[in-house]
């Protein structure tokens, strides 16, 4: 690959017993401060965006300090322009079920309606000192990328740029596709059902880590991702 271009990886199974994160800094997600991505609920009368509440792991970072983690909602056009837009709020965001974002047993979810995506900016912020955190790395893994009915409806996608690398197994059901301003769009291919959920990251099956897509960052306070899936 050129100078300069993320790398895709591909994972075999005899990388299955290996703790890709084992000596990475991390923050756990303990619990939800508040829940109102899009302005869209479940809570109200509170900031908008989904506030996780965190410890910090290996990082350096003092835990006495109001530790977070931040998912707002932006701009569509953060992927068509290849620049962040602030703060600005989409408005287009149209969950089908707000009441299930923010955290379902062991992961982090958003929801979305079919037909429809949200942008998300993903950062790792002091609310004490009311500033974001720079962490040296860390990896962020997408779960359950799959598809409706027969594989033609509700297909769900990820789009996401600025990683140093991204794996995938050699065995992925997922479609990857380099597009505008260094993106890269990861689309689900084959139907799932909710039997074939995962239940905690650390123990997936063979169908579960063919769905997922981890990408690693280096040097950013933030991640910028969008999540979508066809009517």
């Amino acid at each position: 690959r050129t100078a300069g271009r993320p790398e895709l990886v591909g994972l075999s199974s005899e990388d299955e017993d290996q703790d890709p994160c084992g000596s990475m800094p991390f923050l756990r997600i303990m619990g939800i401060k508040s829940n109102n991505l899009g302005g869209r609920g479940p809570d109200s009368g509170v900031p908008e965006g989904i506030f996780y509440e965190a410890v910090a792991h290996n990082c350096g970072l003092n835990n006495s300090n109001d530790l977070q983690i931040r998912m707002n909602a932006v701009s569509e056009d953060y992927f068509a322009t290849g620049a962040g837009e602030g703060t600005n709020v989409t408005g287009a965001y149209d969950p089908e079920w707000p009441k299930v974002n923010g955290i379902t047993g062991h992961f982090g979810t958003i929801n979305i309606h079919p037909g429809t995506n949200v942008t998300v900016r993903l950062s790792a912020y002091d609310a004490t000192e009311e500033k974001p955190i720079e962490l040296p790395v860390f990896a962020l893994t997408f779960f359950d990328l799959d598809t409706g009915r027969d594989g033609k409806h509700s297909v769900e996608f990820l789009k996401i740029n600025n990683f140093k690398k991204c794996f995938v197994t050699n065995e992925t059901e997922i479609e990857i596709r380099e597009e505008e301003a260094g993106a890269f769009k990861f689309t689900a291919t084959v139907e799932g059902t909710g039997d074939d959920n995962p239940e905690n990251p650390l123990q997936l099956n063979v169908l579960q880590k063919n769905r997922a897509v981890s990408c690693v960052f280096e040097g950013q306070n933030e991640v910028v991702f969008e999540l979508g899936a066809s009517p």
